[in-house]
């Protein structure tokens, strides 16, 4: 238990920094990255992956998603139904590189399926789950 929650709060900070190096930039400034996300639960062992994505999305000038928190809520309303309050959490790794962020998925991916007991995989593709871009005035 003490393990998840620790998860969970890792989770939550890295969600945290990436939103707080938030800048604007002009408004025709897109990039490509790839991402995918991760939902886990303080009371629950079984933590959902997505398929690595290719997103078009605003990158600030230090290299973070903006709108990153609208991303992971997409996936949270997923997994939990659409249920306003819920005890998921959410967040998205995201490179502009596939190497980087295959290599990312696939270490994060051994973490948890070394540890069979504590936790259960389970992984959306990309039929079940696809983020949808996400406009400045959304969510």
């Amino acid at each position: 238990m003490k393990r998840i929650i620790c998860l969970t709060l890792v989770l939550t900070l890295l969600s945290t920094m990436h939103a707080s190096g938030q800048e604007t930039l002009n408004e025709d400034e897109k990039s490509s990255v790839y991402a995918f996300g991760v939902c886990s639960s303080l009371i629950d062992s079984v933590i959902v992956m997505t398929e690595i994505q290719q997103l078009d999305c605003r990158l600030n000038k230090a290299g973070f998603m903006l709108n990153e928190q609208s991303y992971s809520k997409q996936l949270t309303r997923h997994i939990t139904g659409g249920q306003q309050f819920s005890d998921k959490f959410s967040t998205i790794f995201y490179e502009t590189s596939l190497k980087k962020i295959k290599k990312e998925r696939s270490k994060l991916l051994n973490k948890y399926k070394k540890k069979k007991k504590e936790y259960a995989v389970k992984t959306l593709s990309k039929d079940e789950f696809l983020f949808k871009e996400v406009q400045e005035e959304q969510y």
